[in-house]
């Protein structure tokens, strides 16, 4: 695994890993609160790193998730801006909690891409590399 890290202007820290065995989206770690709702449970967490597929959180101390739960999510990102999708838990552990977009309503793709930039559309291939 290679893991390359660049500051932009806007304090976001672009992080590219390499994933020995495939494809993935470029991730950017982002400063940002978000809230987790589920049928009535709300929780808050902060973002570790974002992605054009979806959303890496620290995870809550009470959030009893497993791999497929449906969970909306609501990006914090300033006083009165925030991006609302929805996740299926596609890896948790004891520290985070990883989500897959199910869903991006319409009223959230242009935020959701502009917030990404140019890495809205980029994935890294990788190959095996000799040790």
């Amino acid at each position: 695994m290679r893991i390359m890290t660049a500051e932009t202007k806007t304090r976001v820290v672009v992080t590219m890993v390499e994933n020995l065995s495939g494809e993935r989206s470029q991730r950017m770690t982002l400063d940002a609160e978000v809230l987790l709702l589920r049928q009535g449970e709300l929780w808050e967490s902060e973002v570790i790193d974002i992605s054009a597929s979806g959303v890496r959180i620290r995870r809550p101390v009470d959030f009893e998730g497993k791999i497929g739960d449906q969970i909306g999510l609501e990006l914090l990102l300033g006083k009165h801006e925030t991006i609302g999708v929805f996740g299926s838990v596609c890896r948790i552990d004891e520290h985070e909690v990883a989500f897959e977009y199910s869903r991006i309503p319409v009223r959230s793709e242009i935020p959701l891409w502009n917030l990404l930039g140019i890495h809205a559309d980029t994935t890294e291939i990788t190959s095996v590399e000799s040790a």
